[in-house]
């Protein structure tokens, strides 16, 4: 998509600018009319309710899951190492003894 010019950036700004204007006229315009009402004793004397935090209810459940499929896939994954580690090594010891006859 091709760079804005100089013109279409200061077309861009006036059209905001208009936005703007024409929101700020309408909200002026439009003055909501709320009937007043005397502050009453009693709702002072009372206190504001204290906000809790609310538990995670799934969060034991999710967390055993999760663990059990890590412990799952960390035991996967040191199995194929060491059968890869083994793998290495035997092929090593293969190689010098000449039991694999590479190259000659």
């Amino acid at each position: 998509m091709p760079k804005k010019t100089r013109k279409e950036k200061i077309i861009a700004e006036y059209r905001k600018r208009l936005k703007l204007l024409q929101l700020n006229q309408n909200n002026a315009s439009y003055i909501p009319s709320v009937p007043e009402k005397p502050i009453e004793s009693s709702t002072l004397s009372q206190k504001p309710e204290t906000i809790q935090k609310k538990e995670k209810t799934y969060g034991n459940e999710e967390d055993s899951l999760i663990t059990s499929y890590f412990k799952k896939d960390f035991q996967k994954s040191l199995l194929l190492i060491a059968i890869v580690i083994t793998l290495e090594i035997s092929l090593y010891f293969a190689t010098i003894n000449n039991y694999l006859k590479l190259g000659h």
